[in-house]
């Protein structure tokens, strides 16, 4: 009987072990400026800015398209209408709401998923460029 105990703990550690250690899929992480331009470089990936439309005509990112995370309940019809298993880069201005949204994509299912570290910020203090 204390063969067949042990036995079942030993499968079931087993078991557990593999399902704890497994890799995962999942893709979601804030990333410096460096890291934010080669995933672009990804002609499927999808740049959302997610300040306010304002905040976006003031200059924003090349392709990037404007989804504005403090219009919460607009900001959710827009993620619910994306592949979740696309790769998509946020950026804020500086840092705060294009994580939030990272958390709240990933909340929503999302996998691959990467926020601006420093945001907008970031980007110009590093002389990169901005459409207007």
């Amino acid at each position: 009987m204390k063969i067949f105990i042990l036995a079942g703990l030993i499968i079931t550690a087993f078991i557990s072990g593999l399902y704890l250690f497994r890799p995962s899929n999942k893709q979601l992480a804030t990333v410096d400026i460096s890291r934010f331009r080669q995933q672009a470089a990804d002609k499927n990936a999808v740049i959302i800015d997610v300040r306010t439309p304002e905040e976006f005509t003031a200059g924003h990112l090349k392709n990037a398209v404007n989804a504005d995370f403090y219009d919460s309940a607009q900001f959710s019809r827009y993620l619910d209408s994306l592949d979740k298993n696309n790769r998509y880069l946020v950026y804020c201005r500086s840092g705060n709401r294009s994580r939030q949204a990272r958390k709240l994509m990933e909340e929503k299912g999302f996998t691959k998923v990467s926020d601006l570290d420093g945001g907008i910020t970031a980007w110009q203090a590093a002389n990169l460029p901005l459409i207007k």
